[in-house]
């Protein structure tokens, strides 16, 4: 009497794990694949947030008035060993802390290195002063001012006098220049905070996150059309 050999049987918790794996595995490899994207793609943004990238020289310019212009810097407090790290600022600044502000104050003549200067800081949002110093005469025409700076919108403006501007706009017959009725203002926008710019990638990335997911299971639908006998 011959005996056949029967099959050892099949367990069903296997084989329902792996079709299960089977029909996820589109949708999975989506996405890590997309979280993995997003990852690189942000890693330059949150490494320049976290490490302070600094902006483009380009994009700190001068604001000139006649014959008056005025240059504005942000430094990380803490001296070279700093400044090397993180660079220096103009308009945004993606972090919070300690911090120097370095005003060049340039003129025909030299005029401003002789001129009582007014410099102040303020909250955009509440106006209140965080740096406030009174007209003073700066003879080298740069002058620095440590301030701390928390999350928000500030305003750094230079106050040079109307007689001043007044002086120097008749010397300009050739090129005049207006003057409001009070005295000549700079005023310099900064952000401070995770950066606009840094925003925008982190949005960017979310937005590229939700669309590789959903291209994932387009792309599964589309192979069940096509092959309604084989799970995905």
């Amino acid at each position: 009497m011959k005996t056949v050999a029967t099959l050892p049987a099949r367990d069903k918790r296997s084989e329902s794990n792996f079709s299960g794996n089977k029909r996820r595995g589109v949708p999975l490899f989506g996405f890590f694949l997309s979280v993995s994207f997003l990852a690189v793609l942000l890693s330059g943004s949150l490494s320049a947030w976290a490490h302070g990238s600094s902006e483009k020289k380009s994009d700190c310019r001068i604001q000139e008035k006649g014959p008056f212009a005025v240059h504005f810097d942000v430094y990380p407090a803490g001296g070279l060993s700093s400044l090397s790290q993180f660079g220096a600022y103009c308009r945004e600044i993606p972090y919070t802390g300690r911090f120097t502000l370095v005003v060049d104050f340039l003129s025909v003549g030299d005029i401003l290195r002789k001129t009582p200067v007014g410099v102040k800081m303020v909250h955009t949002g509440t106006q209140k002063p965080v740096l406030d110093v009174p007209s003073t005469v700066y003879p080298k025409g740069i002058a620095n001012f440590p301030v701390t700076l928390t999350r928000g919108d500030y305003t750094l403006i230079v106050t040079i006098p109307r007689e001043v501007a007044l002086k120097a706009q008749q010397q300009m017959l050739s090129a005049p220049f207006e003057i409001g009725p009070g005295d000549l203002t700079f005023t310099f926008p900064l952000s401070v905070g995770i950066s606009r710019s840094s925003m925008a990638w982190v949005l960017a990335g979310a937005l590229i996150l939700l669309v590789s997911l959903g291209l994932g299971f387009l792309v599964q639908r589309l192979l069940r059309y096509l092959n309604p006998a084989r799970t995905y």
